[in-house]
C-alpha cells in the first residue's frame, strides 16, 4: 500500500471505531486526541538485497537533506481505564557509501503503521499491547553489478508501557518503550516527548523516538535503527 493510502486508512479505520465507541460502558466519556508530526530521523545499520548487503549511516542532517515525506499521523481514543490508538509513520532516505570500485548508492522507503489497546494502571502509567507493520521498499546502485530492489513488510506483536510523570493544565511530558517479535527477530522502541497546552483543544508537542529492528527474510536483511526528532501539533477533544 502506497504511503497516503496507509495513512487514509489509518484515519479512516479511527474515525469509524471512535463512531462505535458508545457500547462501551466505562467511568468516563470517551476523549480523543489526533496528533500529526513532522519528523527529522537518521537510519544506521545493515541494509540487504537479497545475498548482497550493505552499511548505511544516514544521520538526521542526511535524511533533512534528501527527504521527500518524513511524518507520522497518531490518534487515541480513552476512556478510563481503557483507550486505543492506530499511528502511520513514513518515511524516505537516500544514502550513499563510498567504495574503491565506486558509490553504492541506497535508496530506501520505510512505512510503518501500529495499533493497540491501552490499560491505565495507575493515573501516570499505561500499558499497552497492539501490532506493528513495518514495509520497507530498497533500491541499492552497485558499481559495475545489476542493481538489487526489494519491496517487503511484515507484522510484529508488541506489548509495552508508557509513563506521563507530568500531566498539568498546561504541561505534558511522558516517555514509553515496548519490545515485540513475529515477522521480525526482535523489534524494540523507545521514546520520549512533552508538549505545552494552549487551551483544551490545541497543544504543540516535541519528541524523540528510537526504534531498533531485527529483520531477516529471503528477499532482504534489515538490521537496523531508526533514531529522530519530531515537531507535532495535538489536537484534542
Amino acid at each position: 500500500m502506497k504511503p497516503a493510502g496507509t495513512f487514509i486508512s489509518i484515519f479512516a479505520a479511527a474515525v469509524l471505531l471512535a463512531s462505535g465507541t458508545t457500547w462501551a460502558q466505562t467511568k468516563d466519556a470517551w476523549k480523543y486526541d489526533l496528533v500529526p508530526f513532522i519528523w527529522g530521523s537518521g537510519l544506521d545499520g545493515t541494509v540487504g538485497v537479497g545475498p548482497v548487503t550493505t552499511d548505511v549511516d544516514a544521520g538526521i542532517g542526511d535524511l533533512v537533506e534528501f527527504v521527500d515525506i518524513g511524518g507520522s499521523l497518531r490518534f487515541e481514543a480513552r476512556s478510563n481505564p481503557w483507550g486505543w490508538f492506530a499511528e502511520g509513520f513514513f518515511v524516505r532516505l537516500e544514502d550513499e557509501q563510498t567504495v574503491p570500485t565506486g558509490t553504492i548508492a541506497v535508496q530506501s522507503e520505510q512505512t510503518i503503521a501500529e495499533a493497540g489497546l491501552i490499560h491505565r494502571v495507575t493515573d501516570s502509567l499505561e500499558a499497552y499491547l497492539g501490532a506493528r507493520y513495518q514495509g520497507v521498499d530498497n533500491r541499492i546502485d552497485f558499481p559495475m553489478i545489476p542493481t538489487a530492489e526489494s519491496d517487503v513488510a511484515w507484522v510484529d506483536g508488541i506489548i509495552g508501557l508508557r509513563w506521563t510523570p507530568v500531566r498539568s493544565e498546561k504541561w505534558i511530558a511522558w516517555m514509553r518503550g515496548d519490545i515485540g517479535t513475529g515477522g521480525s527477530d526482535f523489534v524494540w522502541l523507545a521514546a520520549v516527548g512533552g508538549g505545552y497546552r494552549f487551551n483544551k483543544t490545541l497543544s504543540v508537542l516535541a519528541g524523540y523516538r528510537y526504534l531498533d529492528t531485527d529483520y531477516e527474510g529471503s528477499s532482504l536483511t534489515w538490521d537496523m535503527t531508526q533514531a529522530g526528532f519530531g515537531l507535532g501539533l495535538g489536537i484534542s477533544w
